[in-house]
């Protein structure tokens, strides 16, 4: 296999953090070969994010159930004539999708379900992160992989003036506004923050003069509609809540970002917005923003001990 030509695809992880996690190695390949075509095989609420990138030629989405769905896939992949598949998914079904392609190569995790199946890996080490991203990335080939996601995010401008219309219809002032992430998926509550506790600092927010703005997928409006409604009255709390990549250009326009160990967070650090995170359970040491000096962890388990002052002074730091 000749690295300047060919073609490679990458199978990705479900989840946005995870996808984050991916594009310093995207990032590396795309430097390091310029004549390869570069494929991503992503979740279709991820690809438009991943497209805006400019780091891959093609960006396929890959269906979430139907047979029929994943037999087009195979097929369109099959006729690309893939040289070799990177998995930073560890999912059975990615290594059959990734096998039935016909590549000569397929490498991923030792851990991943089916590794026999690999014809090269490596072992991970703790949780899906960017460092072990990156040793998956030097075992085929690649050198100089970014250490962070930092700058590899773009925002195109239709998207930030959308985003500007809906701050101006809402007489939000843009950077005077910071965005709040309270939830992450239903597998996960206890990486969660008490509701009371986010009404109350969405509150003193309020009476420092600022505006919050509480955003989530589609499937979490009625969350945040209820979180919104727990606010003391008067307060300048607004919910927002979308597909990907609307709440990135949002999010590129905010002051700081507060919010627990999700991808939303993953995504304000990615794009330089100042962040807060509360961290409970989970290591931010492997999976906190990146880089960890330019943020601020507040880590206590379990979370729910963790105060509104705490917060509200990790805030001001970050502020100033």
């Amino acid at each position: 296999m000749n690295a300047q030509t060919g073609k490679t695809a990458f199978f990705h992880m479900n989840q946005l953090g995870d996808l984050l996690f991916s594009l310093p190695v995207l990032s590396a390949a795309r430097k390091q070969w310029p004549g390869r075509k570069i494929l991503s095989v992503v979740r279709p609420e991820l690809a438009e994010l991943l497209e805006e990138t400019g780091l891959v030629d093609e960006v396929v989405p890959k269906p979430r159930s139907l047979i029929s769905g994943k037999l087009k896939l195979i097929k369109k992949l099959r006729s690309e004539k893939i040289d070799e598949v990177v998995l930073f998914s560890e999912s059975p079904e990615s290594v059959i999708l990734g096998r039935a392609c016909g590549a000569s190569k397929l490498t991923g995790f030792s851990t991943a379900a089916l590794s026999v199946a690999l014809t090269g890996k490596i072992d991970r080490k703790g949780v899906p992160s960017i460092e072990n991203n990156r040793n998956l990335g030097k075992k085929i080939g690649l050198n100089d992989i970014p250490e962070d996601y930092c700058n590899l995010v773009r925002i195109p401008e239709a998207g930030k003036k959308l985003a500007g219309e809906w701050l101006k219809k809402n007489n939000i002032p843009e950077c005077g506004f910071i965005v709040a992430s309270h939830g992450t998926s239903r597998r996960r509550r206890e990486k969660n923050w008490l509701d009371g506790k986010w009404a109350e600092l969405f509150g003193k927010l309020s009476d420092k003069g600022f505006c919050t703005v509480v955003t989530g997928a589609p499937s979490q409006k009625r969350e945040i509609d209820a979180l919104v409604g727990m606010t003391p009255a008067g307060s300048r709390v607004f919910g927002f809540v979308s597909e990907v990549a609307p709440f990135a250009a949002l999010l590129s326009l905010a002051k700081a970002f507060v919010g627990v160990d999700s991808g939303a967070m993953h995504l304000a650090a990615s794009l330089n917005v100042p962040v807060v995170a509360l961290f409970g359970p989970t290591d931010p040491e492997q999976v906190g923003p990146r880089p960890n000096t330019a943020h601020l962890v507040i880590k206590k388990e379990p979370l729910s001990g963790l105060s509104v002052e705490d917060v509200l002074k990790g805030l001001d730091r970050c502020l100033l």
